[in-house]
This record gives C-alpha cells, sequence and structure tokens, in this order.
C-alpha cells in the first residue's frame, strides 16, 4: 500500500512539474512566429517576394501540429503570432486617414482567427483521428483559405499562391486545380517537411519511425518536383 501511494506521489509531482514547465514554454509563439514571417517574406512586395521560402515557410508551425505534446495555451499562442502577421500584412490599410486604424486593427483581427483554428483542427485529425500530418495540414489550410476568400464576400489578400507569381514552373499547375491547388502543394511539401523532422517539446519526437520520416521527405521532393517538372514541360511547349 506504501508502495503504491510513494508510485501515487512521484506520477503526481512529475505532471505538476511538466504543467508547470508548459506555463513557461513559449514554443508555439516563437515557432509560430518564424511560419509566419517566412511566409510575409515569401509575398509580394518591396524587397520580399522571395517565392522558394513559401514551400518552406509552414514548417514550424507544422512541427507545433506533428509534435504528440504541446506547450500551455498552445491556441493563444499561435493566435498572437498570427494577429501580428495580420497586422504586418495589412499595415497600409491605416496610412490613408487616422479613423482607418480602427478598420486596420477590426480586420487584422478577424483574419487571425484563422491560424488557431488550423493549427486546432489539424491537431485533431493528427492525433485523434490519426491522419497523416502531410494530409491533414494542407486540406485544412485550404480549405480554410477558400472560406476566407468566399465568407461574406470574401478577403483574397494574401493566399499562399500569391507568393509564386514570380515563379512560372510552380504556377503552371493551377491550370487544371486553380490557386487552391497551388496553396495546397505548397502546404503538402511543408507538412510533409515538418513530419519528417518533427520534433516534441525538448526532445525528438521518438514516435516517428526512420522509414516514416524518410517516406515524408520523400513526399516533399515528390510533389515539389512533380510541380516543377510539369511546369518547366508546359513552359517549354508554350
Amino acid at each position: 500500500m506504501g508502495k503504491r501511494q510513494k508510485k501515487k506521489r512521484k506520477k503526481k509531482k512529475q505532471h505538476q512539474q511538466v504543467v508547470a514547465d508548459s506555463k513557461r514554454d513559449f514554443s508555439a509563439l516563437i515557432l509560430s512566429l518564424s511560419s509566419f514571417l517566412l511566409m510575409w517574406l515569401a509575398m509580394p512586395g518591396p524587397g520580399r517576394a522571395h517565392w522558394w521560402v513559401a514551400w518552406l515557410a509552414m514548417v514550424p508551425v507544422g512541427w507545433v501540429i506533428h509534435s504528440p505534446t504541446s506547450p500551455h495555451k498552445v491556441l493563444r499562442q499561435v493566435w498572437i503570432a498570427s494577429l501580428l502577421f495580420w497586422l504586418l500584412m495589412l499595415h497600409f490599410v491605416r496610412m490613408p486617414f487616422w479613423a482607418l486604424w480602427f478598420g486596420w486593427l477590426a480586420l487584422a483581427t478577424y483574419l487571425s482567427v484563422y491560424g488557431p483554428v488550423f493549427v486546432a483542427v489539424s491537431r485533431s485529425l493528427v492525433h485523434r483521428f490519426r491522419v497523416p500530418t502531410a494530409i491533414a495540414v494542407p486540406v485544412v489550410f485550404t480549405g480554410l483559405e477558400w472560406i476566407r476568400v468566399t465568407f461574406l464576400s470574401g478577403f483574397g489578400l494574401g493566399c499562399v499562391s500569391h507568393s509564386q507569381y514570380l515563379s512560372p514552373e510552380t504556377m503552371q499547375i493551377a491550370e487544371f486545380f486553380g490557386a487552391y491547388g497551388v496553396t495546397f502543394a505548397i502546404l503538402c511539401v511543408s507538412a510533409a517537411i515538418a513530419a519528417a523532422t518533427g520534433f516534441s517539446w525538448r526532445q525528438l519526437n521518438g514516435t516517428a519511425s526512420l522509414p516514416a520520416r524518410i517516406a515524408n521527405l520523400v513526399l516533399a521532393f515528390v510533389v515539389f518536383g512533380a510541380v516543377w517538372g510539369f511546369g518547366s514541360s508546359r513552359l517549354q511547349q508554350d
């Protein structure tokens, strides 16, 4: 009886320590900020439009989704990063007239909600329903992007596919799949890389086997190679 109580106390202390550590863990904020900053650099704009960055931009937030554990209040951290991204993306809205500051803040706040919704739904699919990260992430992100573009007349600025306007090769699949097909391919590559290199907080994720990591890397190369190869062949025909 005494040994069982000691084990229970030990487990309770370990759980309390994990909770205490997680409250001081801002990994999700740092990783999400990294993803959104990279995506901002990939978007059209002065000194930006680095199209290739978009294919890697969502890897850090993919780690947040793929990790079997998460830091304390992960969605709040993702929302903060998402809000900062949209404030930066839409900073021009406030410039013409002082009253537009309110519209800038309101619009950025609305759009920032899509960030934590994306992470929450993706994590649910990956960890509760066992959907592969490389499938769940692009499906959820592309679906939410479609909702954002169509809901209440829609808001289409900042779609991931816009980052490829200087890369004719990666844009050619839009002939058959539209802009959402380009978004899906980009997110699929990022998610596959995240799954292949994914880690749990403070330690490598031991749940992913080496074959699974290799398969995800192969998938990332195959998808990007297929997109690039098709685009190159179409441009040569033209």
